[in-house]
């Protein structure tokens, strides 16, 4: 076993068999392919299809060997073949050799700068950009680029069919009519000391170049003008639709829908019908004011026959008294459980005054404040927690629930509810699956050094805690001018870290507050960033839709791509551009195709099930348990008299605010963890089905006592099957079935024909039932 012309190849033989020569096989391996040969094959070249690949003969040692080239056949003849895989052979052993050696010597020298780099105990910090790369192409759907292709071509198809690596059409409008964006964000930061730049922004600090993904040019997507339809066209549109002055609603749902429509017909698949009048009034009212809508409210809607009457209803729910005041009281609960979680300021001697939060959360929403400044004031704010403290500020109360532990919770919270980024596991290690490393989290962690919690006591003995700054001098032996923190690396050895966002922006690391601020800079990094409206987008959808773009809404990166970029980059750059305006957004999501079919799964949609891991399609409407809030308002609403007036309604919902809190907690866990989350119990499980049944709550809502709601409804003039009726109504939003308005008259009769006892069991049916209980 040797070869004549590969003297290489003939000593590592020779190594590895120990100069043992083996013998040779040559003749005995052609005699036996011969005699393998099947009969009708000769010596001639045999002809085989293109297309046809698989179904290749064996050949055997006397049959010419065929190729096949640019999809024609070729035929080469045995010496042919011989002298060409010897070519190639030795071609590949000889590079292979190279590359080996290559590799050998770059260990080699990375092993020498890895230990001399080791052997200073505390390194500096050089962080890269965390959210320079972020990819939300859906990776199922990506063509393959051709092999002929250069790598920059590659790198620049990629680069214009990701919507993260593109510019909003903000950018675009603005570059084309004034040359500089009404708003300055991280992406305008230069490394030139002569351009305008905030002042906290260090001089010396990373800075992108352009090349950066947040700063690359792309061609604007067209726009859609067609009617909605699966053969629908996407013409070439009009730049600019997000400016105030040209902003086009209609465009925006148009270009939505069709992406949307275009990935049903990419997989296939088939949506199912519009939902019904009420049906879809019961969702909204749902989702919109956490609550089912009385009987006369739906009653209302599926009698106007305006054909806008869908438009209509979301604009009396958002703007309209008192649906106005109900929206801000439930989007403040909302808020309240994701900030500060559904325990949070339930502890007896708590830092944390939730009525507080919740109050100024409802008035933020009343008031329609944009987003950005929400999210400003909450991580900015200084003042007081309590109502008669001094420079009282509601606002207060989030960051005093995160402050212990290093600040690590209130970098998690920050991280995770305003950039959709679960930075959590990096405090320790880098992260397994993506480009996320400690250096990204202890630079956001450093924005909260100089923020404490300070305990006081007013004039009249009451207790408060204060959020307040406080110069941060650094835990080393630098001065307050380089107010620096440590952290430990796996391998043990600590590094420094100063204040520098997630995108790698460094700021001024003076710790004194009269110089810089930081919780300020923090602020105005974060929601200038173009993730800070794309992660509340995504965050909306999956409340209105059952999923968002990303199944984890607060952990999406290049390890998670949202299924929809192009949706979540026009409802982000719309959002964006109308002022962060949370109402609008609502408004758009609500009035989406999607968002109107029916949650049927039909032999055209059942493939599409995110229920089980997989990407969205958002051909349904995806059906999900209510939250447990929104279950005890509804049970509320449904047994209030029936003459009840929105204005009662909303009273009553307030009043009832403590005792929906206390009724909660019952499904509230509550973990112990540097993230400070917690966990509900409210599953759907066989306890809860049980607890909802025999409860008290369940009992009340049930009661036939006088001035109760069965009682009062028993007793009012009119048949029986009104009354029926209106029990469906009140709890399913529909009227009822034939077969249902037979069963509950069986009810009444097997209670000898009295009413108000039939109508409780067929009240403590539909209250317990998976239709009430459910979103649909």
């Amino acid at each position: 076993m040797s070869s004549p012309k590969d003297h290489l190849l003939n000593i590592g033989l020779e190594e590895v068999l120990g100069g043992q020569q083996p013998p040779d096989l040559t003749a005995r391996i052609l005699a036996a392919a011969a005699q393998r040969q099947p009969e009708g094959v000769s010596s001639e070249k045999a002809v085989v299809s293109s297309n046809h690949r698989a179904n290749l003969l064996p050949l055997s040692a006397d049959v010419d060997e065929q190729v096949i080239l640019n999809g024609s056949s070729h035929s080469l003849t045995k010496s042919q073949t011989v002298s060409s895989r010897q070519l190639t052979f030795n071609w590949k052993t000889t590079f292979s050799i190279a590359a080996s050696i290559l590799f050998v010597v770059g260990v080699s020298w990375w092993s020498v700068q890895f230990q001399r780099n080791s052997s200073e105990l505390v390194t500096n910090s050089e962080s890269l950009p965390l959210l320079e790369g972020d990819r939300v192409f859906d990776p199922r759907l990506q063509s393959d680029v051709s092999s002929e292709s250069s790598s920059e071509d590659k790198m620049e198809n990629h680069r214009s069919s990701d919507p993260m690596l593109s510019p909003s059409p903000s950018e675009l409008v603005h570059s084309e009519t004034s040359g500089n964006r009404s708003t300055p964000t991280v992406d305008d930061f230069s490394d030139d000391e002569t351009a305008t730049s905030p002042p906290f922004i260090a001089k010396n600090s990373q800075q992108r170049d352009a090349s950066s993904p947040l700063a690359s040019p792309a061609e604007e997507p067209s726009l859609v003008t067609s009617k909605k339809s699966r053969s629908q066209q996407k013409p070439s549109g009009t730049e600019g639709i997000y400016a105030s002055a040209s902003f086009n609603e209609d465009v925006l749902l148009q270009r939505v829908n069709f992406e949307i429509e275009q990935r049903w017909k990419d997989v296939d698949v088939y949506p199912a019908p519009p939902a019904e009048d009420a049906e879809w009034c019961r969702r909204v009212f749902v989702d919109v004011l956490g609550r089912i809508p009385t009987a006369e409210e739906i009653s209302y809607f599926t009698a106007d026959p305006s054909p806008d009457k869908r438009l209509h209803l979301i604009d009396r729910l958002l703007y309209a008294e008192p649906y106005a005041e109900e929206f801000a009281q439930y989007w403040a609960t909302i808020w309240c459980n994701q900030l500060i979680g559904r325990a949070g300021g339930r502890r007896a001697n708590a830092q944390v005054n939730r009525e507080a939060l919740h109050e100024w959360l409802a008035t933020a929403f009343h008031n329609n404040l944009p987003y950005n400044e929400l999210v400003s004031k909450l991580i900015s704010v200084t003042g007081s927690n309590q109502p008669t403290a001094p420079n009282y500020q509601g606002a207060t109360n989030f960051l005093l629930a995160h402050l212990e532990q290093d600040q690590v919770p209130a970098t998690n919270k920050v991280s995770e509810l305003f950039l959709g980024m679960q930075i959590g596991c990096t405090q320790c290690h880098h992260h397994p699956f993506n480009d996320w490393k400690q250096e990204h989290f202890w630079g956001l962690n450093a924005f909260f050094k100089q923020t404490q919690a300070v305990d006081a006591v007013d004039d009249q003995g009451r207790k408060y805690t204060k959020l307040v700054n406080r110069d941060f001098s650094g835990q080393g032996a630098n001065t307050i001018d380089a107010a620096e923190i440590y952290y430990e690396q796996r391998n043990g050895l600590l590094k420094v870290a100063y204040p520098t966002f997630l995108d790698g922006t460094r700021i001024d690391p003076n710790g004194a507050v009269d110089q810089i601020v930081r919780r300020d800079a923090l602020a105005k990094l974060l929601t200038d960033h173009h993730r800070f409206s794309q992660a509340f987008v995504n965050r909306m959808w999956s409340h209105f839709l059952g999923v968002g773009f990303t199944q984890r809404i607060e952990d999406w990166g290049p390890h998670q791509p949202p299924s929809h970029p192009q949706v979540l980059q026009e409802l982000a750059n719309a959002f964006t551009e109308q002022g962060y305006d949370q109402k609008k957004l609502i408004r758009w999501i609500v009035s989406t195709e999607a968002y109107g079919l029916s949650s049927r799964v039909t032999p055209g949609n059942e493939a599409d099930h995110p229920e089980s891991g997989i990407y969205p399609l958002f051909s349904r409407f995806y059906i999900r348990q209510m939250e447990p809030e929104v279950l005890y308002d509804s049970l509320l609403t449904a047994t209030l008299p029936s003459s009840v007036s929105s204005e009662v309604l909303l009273q009553t919902r307030i009043e009832h605010q403590q005792t929906r809190l206390d009724w909660v907690q019952q499904f509230v866990v509550t973990f112990n963890t540097e993230e400070n989350t917690e966990d509900s119990t409210f599953d759907g499980s066989v306890s809860q089905a049980l607890m909802m049944m025999n409860g008290p709550f369940m009992e009340e809502a049930t009661a036939m006592t006088p001035g109760s709601f069965l009682h009062q409804l028993a007793y009012q003039p009119g048949k029986p099957t009104d009354k029926y009726n209106h029990l469906f109504l009140a709890a399913l939003g529909r009227p009822p079935a034939r077969s249902e308005m037979n069963f509950a008259q069986r009810f009444q009769r097997s209670h000898g024909g009295d009413l108000l006892s039939g109508m409780q069991d067929v009240w403590w049916v539909l209250l317990n039932s998976n239709e009430f209980i459910m979103n649909h």
